[in-house]
């Protein structure tokens, strides 16, 4: 009879040979290492986790479940070519595909959200949402709900409402991208030179907004390089301008094309003794429809003009701050 604990060994040592490798593919910190046409993460720390990805047709795709820690990396197919057909369509645009996001709950009763642009993805606190607010709440979470140790508790099964009530909108408008505000006749005259330039170098960056009650939480992390055609613009003053009112404003807009994917967690309120939602807004440039070289004056007799004017979709200026229809949706004002 022959023994078979020679080749058990070699198994052993092989499948541990791979997994070793496999982490060691995965502990990519400066992007995400492809295999086969999966994205591959090591989801580091403790929680439960959530990948997900909003597609163009307004729908948001659960990617992956899981629990961090594990041995061996997570697999993700990503459908970032829906987008990359999309948004590549030879128009002379800056466009940048969106990243997966991660949303995770960690053990010791945290709630972060990250965008995931490296293989080695921690669930620490630099991607904590903080839910506790300044209010000091005496109350206890329902049984068996997650305390954030302030306000609001987590349904423990939170991972299976969202695919369900998540979604997203692509938004195409003009944006301020930067502004001068000058009030109270605090100055008689003022001088400025604006420069902006957007190129393949330049990151697009989900913002991401959570609205609970009476606080609101903003954070910011890095998503794609823009790919395509450039922009560049120049916009000064020639001379000393009059300040002759009591505000006086200036704005720099370009047309953007952005998305806005909505998810909601459900949570209980112990302030209020309400089941209700934690509503999450994350928005993402696609694409830039300004592009070219633009050189902008401005003087106190010929007010605004243009000296070079070379691309598509004309940057303005405007003395208020561009306010597109999804703005006023979100906050609640208008019609549409």
């Amino acid at each position: 009879m022959v023994s078979k604990k020679p080749l058990l060994i070699v198994l052993i040592l092989l499948g541990g040979t791979a997994a070793g490798a496999l982490s060691y593919t995965a502990g990519n910190e400066d992007s995400v290492t492809r295999i086969l046409g999966y994205d591959v993460y090591k989801i580091e720390g403790s929680g439960d986790y959530i990948i997900y990805y909003p597609l163009p047709n307004g729908s948001i795709k659960v990617l992956r479940k899981g629990e961090a820690g594990k041995l061996f990396p997570t697999f993700v197919k990503v459908p970032r070519q829906e987008w990359i057909r999309q948004l590549s369509t030879g128009e002379e645009a800056l466009y940048a595909p969106p990243t997966p996001l991660i949303l995770y709950v960690t053990r010791d009763g945290n709630l972060g959200i990250k965008s995931l642009t490296s293989s080695r993805v921690e669930l620490d606190g630099k991607g904590i949402l903080n839910l506790k607010g300044e209010v000091e709440v005496i109350g206890s979470c329902p049984r068996g709900w997650i305390d954030f140790g302030g306000r609001y508790c987590l349904n423990p099964q939170w991972d299976l409402y969202f695919e369900s009530r998540a979604k997203s909108k692509t938004f195409n408008e003009w944006v301020s991208v930067m502004g001068l505000k000058i009030e109270n006749r605090v100055a008689e005259e003022m001088n400025f030179d604006w420069v902006l330039v957007l190129s393949r170098s330049t990151y697009s960056y989900w913002t991401i907004g959570i609205d609970v009650g009476p606080f609101a939480v903003l954070s910011v992390s890095k998503g794609h390089h823009f790919e395509g055609w450039a922009l560049d613009i120049g916009y000064h003053s020639l001379g000393p301008l009059t300040v002759n009112s009591d505000t006086w404003e200036r704005y720099l807009n370009i047309k953007v094309e952005y998305i806005v994917a909505h998810a909601k967690v459900p949570a209980y309120d112990k302030l209020t003794g309400r089941y209700v939602d934690i509503e999450m807004a994350q928005t993402y440039p696609i694409k830039i429809h300004s592009t070219g070289k633009y050189t902008i004056r401005e003087s106190s007799t010929r007010g605004t003009y243009f000296t070079e004017s070379q691309g598509n979709n004309l940057p303005r200026i405007t003395t208020t701050p561009a306010s597109g229809t999804s703005q006023k949706k979100r906050s609640g004002k208008g019609s549409g």
